[in-house]
């Protein structure tokens, strides 16, 4: 569902879908995308960690924390990994499209 929001936007585009925390250090730092959308429940390494290493290994990159966690811890440790945004799952298309934009220009979003 979340790529289908993101690929109705024209100026964005989607260069790359990773299964679980290791494939999206991967890519990112092969691809170097502009902004990275990150499942805080992946398999093997969770988004936090992954956020954590992205954001070493990539201080330009912008992340969007993307979880069904609406508690303050989930929501400090994804800012303390480096994170530049919350989204919570079950928000509607049109505020998932408002975050995304908001995060990818550099203003934060919880």
């Amino acid at each position: 569902g979340l790529c289908r929001i993101l690929e109705e936007q024209p100026e964005w585009r989607v260069v790359a879908q990773a299964a679980n925390g290791l494939d999206a250090i991967r890519l990112a730092t092969e691809l170097k995308p502009g902004l990275a959308i990150v499942d805080i429940a992946m398999p093997g390494m969770n988004g936090i960690e992954t956020t954590r290493h992205l954001r070493r290994d990539l201080p330009e990159l912008r992340v969007l924390i993307v979880s069904m966690h609406a508690d303050i811890p989930h929501v400090a440790r994804a800012l303390q990994a480096g994170a530049h945004g919350y989204v919570l799952k079950d928000t509607s298309d049109a505020e998932m499209v408002r975050a995304v934009n908001l995060v990818a220009s550099g203003t934060p979003f919880l």
